[in-house]
């Protein structure tokens, strides 16, 4: 018979903003600090979101069965900051521009105490008379599906592909058409 495990981190809580579901999750470990240094160092901006969704999954208790990879992106980008206050300190030292003189500055970040502001505006946009469209918020899975490296190009082809993801239902006068089903 084996023997009991004993709690092997100290876990934390956390509301998913999108949903306001409160998940528990623990500090990523070496082995996830690893995976994350070689994907950002690897410069391959797929590798990098494939290896943030995955230390996510692997930190967050699956008691819930939360699918990272479906949560809006600003879901998995707060969610990760979170993860990365516990493991590796509650501050980050970025650098930012002065709109001046150009001039690098750093500045210290309290990760802890950054929050996601949700718009409370209605989801169904009117297009016609006659048909309206329910957007949803875009995904870390529909980014993954595309070509990643066209986003940090002015790609009209990869925005429509992203909006037209983002589309969860079609209401015509005849009938409502759901597009996740599609």
């Amino acid at each position: 018979m084996a023997l009991p495990r004993v709690n092997e981190t100290l876990n934390f809580s956390m509301n998913i903003p999108s949903t306001g579901e409160r998940v528990k999750y623990r500090p990523y470990l070496v082995k996830e600090e690893k995976v994350l240094l070689q994907a950002f160092e690897s410069g391959d901006l797929q590798t990098c979101l494939e290896a943030m969704v995955d230390t996510l999954e692997s930190c967050i208790d699956q008691k819930k069965k939360v699918k990272v990879s479906s949560l809006a992106t600003f879901d998995i980008e707060y969610m990760f900051t979170q993860v990365r206050s516990k493991s590796v300190g509650e501050t980050s030292s970025i650098l930012v521009k002065c709109q001046e003189c150009e001039e690098q500055n750093p500045y210290e970040v309290d990760l802890e105490s950054l929050e996601v502001e949700m718009n409370s505006k209605d989801a169904v946009v009117q297009i016609t008379e006659d048909i309206a469209v329910e957007m949803k918020y875009p995904t870390y899975e529909s980014l993954l599906s595309g070509d990643v490296e066209k986003l940090k190009e002015e790609d009209t082809d990869t925005a429509l592909q992203m909006i037209a993801g983002s589309i969860k239902t079609v209401y015509t006068e005849d009938e409502v058409i759901d597009c996740a089903s599609q």
